[in-house]
């Protein structure tokens, strides 16, 4: 759970923790006790009193199989029905669903709907069901299995429209529990999806009932609202390459006179100054660092960090770019002549920056024109790491910081690895359909960068249009000083309580791979 939500709406019974001598709240004796409801009201009103939950990384609970498992998933059904008592602030109205339509139906006499309300539920849930299905099997068994997962959730329905009308709460139809607790999306989709079917029923049941043109035009309409909603739910991958496929690039994107513009996508301690360093000493190319930094333009030729030049840039992102990008007298003095590549790099403060930043790099991601190298580093600790030092002594290059040691929570780690994979996820889905290694786009990891420069700077060349061999600037070393070269162990205070903490995970290695 933690992989995927760091404060969890509620949890599972066998799997919550909690002070047992100081909780004063404890659970409700009316849900069942097979197991239904019980847990998201106890949670709920715990969090009342000690604030959100929190998933623990590398926790593990080992659970039996239930002998019994249709009358646990009857159980949920109906503390489902209960909670829309007990936490009525967790609830929401929606469309009546297939089992109240089928309901109504049966009180009017008219199995033909009734069949109809249950064909339409079938046929919406299964290519939701398909998608989650092994590629690896055949059409038909996945067919097969896809049919069968829906009687479960269609049992559960049964059930909660029974536990509704045993207690008489009328007043509860079209009414439903978010497990979500108002937490993401889930109450929209879940409206959004109820709606959906009842639309699909509407439609086929027109399709049944009318004639001539008006059934034609129903059953049309509901022809295509199924095919599209197959491809939404079931990703049949029918036409990847054509939603995948390069944006055109924005003409109106100023890329000055370069021939080959391109930007550094990293996250901060990740070896960007090193790359830069040794691209920069290339004849070839115009390396600029940093030149949208919060505090200065740290371009190829110096630093700018005077207000005005700042405010320039930030009033006009686009024509600064496009300035940067130019070949002027100081870049041919530079570079010994006309430069073949000019570049920066960006960390992901800089895209956030305003609401024109963002636009602009919005545009730079999907223009095919702008050569994208993204560096990243595999060991995300290490990341973390070298940024809580960095930070703590305010020392971002050359000054060794192996002396310096750090305290890092659980939770804390857990949200700098949130951050950091959100951000690559952001740069690699904008970057889909541009080609990859052969096309606008590379990867580098500061593993490779730092176990082989020469390699990685030789395919960095190659990448950015065939640039010749290194040729090293009369004068300058194009070496960048490592700040660490001790394990993490010696440099976390509490390295032993994190690494218990994410054994398990997808992280554990980090701390194994100094």
């Amino acid at each position: 759970v933690a992989l995927h939500q760091r404060h969890p709406p509620w949890g599972v019974t066998a799997n919550i923790c909690i002070p047992a001598r100081m909780n004063p709240v404890s659970f409700d004796r009316r849900f069942p006790k097979t197991g239904g409801g019980e847990d998201v009201d106890f949670c709920i009103r715990s969090q009342q009193h000690f604030g959100k939950c929190v998933a623990v990384p590398g926790a593990c609970v080992l659970h039996p199989y239930w002998d019994r498992p249709l009358k646990q998933i009857s159980g949920w059904a109906d503390g489902d029905v209960l909670c829309l008592e007990t936490l009525p602030l967790s609830t929401f109205r929606a469309p009546p669903n297939w089992i109240e339509i089928a309901f109504v139906t049966i009180l009017l006499r008219r199995p033909d709907l009734t069949l109809l309300a249950i064909f339409i539920e079938v046929l919406m849930l299964v290519p939701r069901f398909l998608s989650n299905t092994s590629s690896r099997e055949s059409l038909r068994q996945r067919l097969l299995v896809a049919t069968v997962a829906v009687i479960p959730p269609m049992l559960q329905d049964i059930r909660r429209l029974r536990s509704k009308l045993v207690r008489l709460r009328l007043s509860h139809f079209c009414l439903h529990f978010d497990w979500m607790n108002k937490t993401g999306n889930h109450t929209t989709e879940r409206q959004l999806a109820i709606f959906s079917r009842t639309l699909a029923f509407g439609l086929a049941a027109v399709a049944l009932e009318a004639e001539g043109l008006k059934r034609t035009a129903a059953f049309i309409c509901f022809s295509l609202f199924c095919f599209i909603w197959c491809i939404n739910q079931a990703d049949l991958r029918i036409i990847p390459q054509i939603l995948k496929s390069p944006r055109p690039f924005n003409p109106e994107l100023g890329i000055g006179d370069t021939s080959v513009p391109f930007v550094v996508f990293a996250f901060q301690r990740t070896g960007s100054n090193l790359l830069c360093n040794i691209l920069g000493q290339h004849n070839q190319i115009a390396m600029h660092y940093e030149i949208f930094n919060d505090k200065a333009i740290y371009a190829h030729d110096g630093v700018v960090n005077t207000d005005d030049a700042i405010k320039r840039r930030d009033s006009s992102p686009s024509d600064f770019l496009s300035d940067m990008y130019s070949i002027k007298e100081r870049a041919k003095v530079l570079g010994g002549g006309k430069p073949h590549a000019i570049g920066f790099k960006v960390f992901p403060e800089h895209i956030c920056r305003s609401a024109r930043s963002r636009e602009l790099f919005e545009e730079i991601l999907s223009d095919t024109r702008v050569r994208k190298i993204i560096l990243h580093r595999r060991n995300r600790l290490a990341a973390c790491v070298s940024a809580l030092r960095a930070s703590v002594t305010g020392q971002y290059i050359r000054k060794n910081l192996d002396h310096v040691r750090v305290h890092l929570e659980p939770e804390g780690l857990q949200g700098f690895i949130d951050n950091y994979d959100c951000y690559y996820s952001y740069i690699r889905e904008r970057l889909a359909g541009q080609g990859g290694e052969n096309g606008c786009w590379m990867q580098i990891s500061y593993e490779e960068l730092i176990e082989d420069q020469k390699a990685v700077a030789g395919n960095v060349y190659k990448f950015l249009g065939g640039i010749a061999p290194f040729e090293p600037r009369s004068g300058q070393s194009g070496q960048s000083q490592r700040q660490t070269n001790g394990n993490l162990a010696s440099a976390v205070h509490n390295f032993e309580q994190l690494r218990y903490a994410f054994s398990g995970s997808d992280r554990e290695a980090d701390f194994y791979d100094s």
